[in-house]
């Protein structure tokens, strides 16, 4: 069972954030979310995880460090990105793929909890 942090630009709207994660999730173009830089995004996950393999074309990318205890997917579409720890990850990880997301402009959320964070709809 894996962790899973999702990130997305957008302001504050009547949906919840689960309902729009969803659609994100199955490829559904959400209004009033906006495109991310996934250039910016990629540039920004492969300098922290040095050894970030990229599958451009399913758009996904896979962290295996040489220990093989731990490995983070990416996954992301025009709007959003996600990423998902599974093994014996490190918060000092997922607080790296936060930072990376909050720089490129994105917000988290974590589906585990059902909370968006920063912003006015927290």
């Amino acid at each position: 069972m894996g962790y899973d942090l999702a990130f997305w630009k957008g302001p504050r709207t009547a949906r919840k954030p689960e309902a729009i994660y969803i659609d994100l999730q199955n490829g559904v173009a959400v209004p009033d979310v906006e495109a991310l830089s996934m250039a910016d995004v990629l540039s920004a996950l492969e300098t922290a995880f040095a050894g970030l393999e990229r599958l451009d074309e399913h758009q996904q990318a896979f962290w295996d460090p040489a220990d093989q205890k731990t490995v983070i997917e990416f996954a992301w579409s025009e709007q959003h990105f996600v990423a998902t720890a599974r093994g014996a990850y490190t918060n000092e990880q997922l607080n790296t793929i936060i930072d990376v997301g909050t720089s490129v402009g994105a917000r988290l959320y974590d589906p585990q909890v059902d909370v968006r964070f920063g912003g006015e709809d927290t």
